[in-house]
C-alpha cells in the first residue's frame, strides 16, 4: 500500500499525528509475520521520518524489529504526550537506528542502538531527574546495546560537541533489579579520551583530559549516585577522587579527593560551579598563573549548605575543606600594587574562609625595582561581599630589596 494516510493516536493525551504518503507492507514468509512501514510526518520543525520492520517467522520465535527514524525532535513529542515530559529537555533533532528482539511475549532479550544528534537545546539528563544549565549542542552521538542474557548494557559511544567542549565516553552498566524484577540501580565502569572542558565564562585556556577512569553507581531508586572511584589524567597532572550525590528526599553533594600537579586554569575550568562559588570568583579574579603540586579536598554539602550558597550566606567551615601547595604562582592580591610573582607556599579553604600562606615570592616595584618577598599571609575570613561589594581580608608581608 502506497500513498497511504497513516494515524498515529495518543489515547491518553488525545494526540493525533498524520502521514499522509506512507507506505505500508505487510507479507507471510513461510507461514511468519513481516511487517513493513515506511511514514513522514509533517511538524511544525520539518519533516520526521519513521521506517520500521517487524518480522517473526512463527507464533513461538522471537520477534526482530528494526526502525529508523530522521530529524525527530523529542521536546515536540513531550509537549504532546505528558507521559514522555521525561524527552522535554532534549530540544534537538535526533536520526539513528534501532534494532530490537523481543521473546514471543514481547519483553525484550536484546537491543541495540545507533543515534545522532542534531544542534539544539539540551536542558537535562532525560529519564535520571538531573537538572543542568542549558547548553547548545553542536552536536553528539550515542552509540549502545544490551542483552538481557548477559545483563549489561554496553555503552560503545557517548559523545557531545558544544562550542569548545567535547565529551567522549564508554564503558559498561549492570543494571540491579529487586525481587519484583523493577530497575532499582545500575554499576557503571565508564572510560574517556581526550576530553575538553572550556566555560567561556571563565576566562581560561580550555582544560584537557588525556583520560579519565570512573566506576560506581547509579541508584534510580533513590535518585542519587555514588561514585568508588574517578582518575583524571592530565598532560602534567592527575585528579583522583571519589563522591555521592543524592537528589531526593533532599539534596546533597559530598566528594573527597587529591590533587597531583594541577595548573590554575584547568583548576578554574573543573571547578564545580555550586562549590564555593566565592573562591572560584577570587582565584579567577586574582591568580593569573601558578601550580598545585599536591592538595587534597574534601566537601559536604546538604541542604542547609547549598541553600547558603543560592542566598550568599557564609559556608561553615567544615563544609569545604581544601588544602593545596602552591608554586609559580603570580597572583594580583591588592590593586595597585604590583602583583607577587614566582611565589610558592600553601593556600586553605574552609567553608568561605581562605587562607594563603607565603613561603617566596617577588614583585617589581613601580620603579623598575625588585623585590624579595621572604613571607606572607593573606587571611581573607569570608569570600562572601559585603553590603558594598567588596571583600575584607589582612594581609601581612615581609619585603627586602637589593639597594
Amino acid at each position: 500500500m502506497r500513498n497511504a494516510r497513516l494515524t498515529l493516536f495518543d489515547e491518553a493525551s488525545q494526540s493525533v499525528w498524520d502521514s499522509y504518503n506512507a507506505t505500508l507492507r505487510i507479507t507471510r514468509p513461510s507461514g511468519g509475520l513481516a511487517v513493513f512501514v515506511d511514514a513522514p510526518f509533517t511538524t511544525d520543525t520539518g519533516e520526521w521520518r519513521f521506517r520500521s520492520t517487524v518480522e517473526q517467522d512463527r507464533p513461538d520465535s522471537p520477534i526482530l524489529v528494526e526502525s529508523d527514524f530522521d530529524s525527530i525532535v523529542p521536546s515536540e513529542i513531550a509537549a504532546r504526550i505528558p507521559a514522555l515530559t521525561a524527552l522535554a529537555s532534549l530540544d534537538l533533532p535526533v536520526s539513528g537506528r534501532v534494532e530490537a528482539t523481543l521473546t514471543p511475549g514481547g519483553n525484550i532479550s536484546a537491543i541495540a542502538a545507533d543515534i545522532s544528534l542534531g544542534a539544539g537545546f539540551l536542558s537535562r539528563i532525560p529519564f535520571a531527574d538531573i537538572d543542568i544549565s542549558p547548553h547548545l549542542i553542536d552536536e553528539g552521538r550515542v552509540s549502545a546495546s544490551y542483552n538481557r542474557e548477559d545483563n549489561k548494557l554496553d555503552l560503545h559511544q557517548f559523545q557531545l560537541q558544544f562550542g569548545s567542549n567535547r565529551i567522549a565516553v564508554n564503558g559498561t552498566l549492570s543494571p540491579e533489579h529487586d525481587d519484583s524484577g523493577a530497575l532499582i540501580a545500575a554499576r557503571f565502569d565508564l572510560r574517556s579520551e581526550n576530553l575538553t572542558i572550556a566555560s567561556a565564562d571563565r576566562g581560561r585556556e580550555p582544560a584537557v583530559i588525556e583520560r579519565a577512569l570512573a566506576s560506581g553507581r547509579i541508584m534510580l531508586d533513590r535518585s542519587g549516585i555514588e561514585v568508588d572511584t574517578v582518575i583524571a589524567d592530565l598532560p602534567q597532572g592527575q585528579i583522583t577522587l571519589g563522591a555521592s550525590m543524592s537528589l531526593s528526599p533532599s539534596e546533597r553533594l559530598s566528594l573527597q579527593g587529591t590533587l597531583d600537579s594541577i595548573d590554575v586554569d584547568t583548576l578554574v575550568q573543573i571547578w564545580p560551579g555550586r562549590m564555593a562559588p566565592g573562591a572560584l570568583r577570587w582565584v579567577s579574579q586574582h591568580v593569573t598563573t601558578g601550580r598545585i603540586t599536591s592538595g587534597q579536598f574534601k566537601v559536604d554539602l546538604g541542604p542547609d549548605e547549598l541553600a547558603a550558597i543560592e542566598n550568599g550566606i557564609a559556608l561553615p567551615e567544615e563544609a569545604v575543606q581544601v588544602e593545596a601547595i602552591l608554586e609559580d604562582v603570580t597572583a594580583h592580591y591588592l590593586d595597585p600594587l604590583p602583583p607577587l610573582q614566582n611565589g610558592t607556599g600553601a593556600a586553605y579553604l574552609n567553608g568561605d574562609r581562605f587562607v594563603v600562606s607565603v613561603d617566596r615570592a617577588s614583585a617589581v616595584a613601580p620603579g623598575g625595582e625588585l623585590l624579595a618577598i621572604t613571607y606572607g599571609r593573606f587571611d581573607i575570613p569570608t569570600l562572601i561581599e559585603n553590603e558594598n561589594g567588596a571583600i575584607i581580608g589582612n594581609i601581612n608581608v615581609g619585603i627586602s630589596s637589593s639597594t
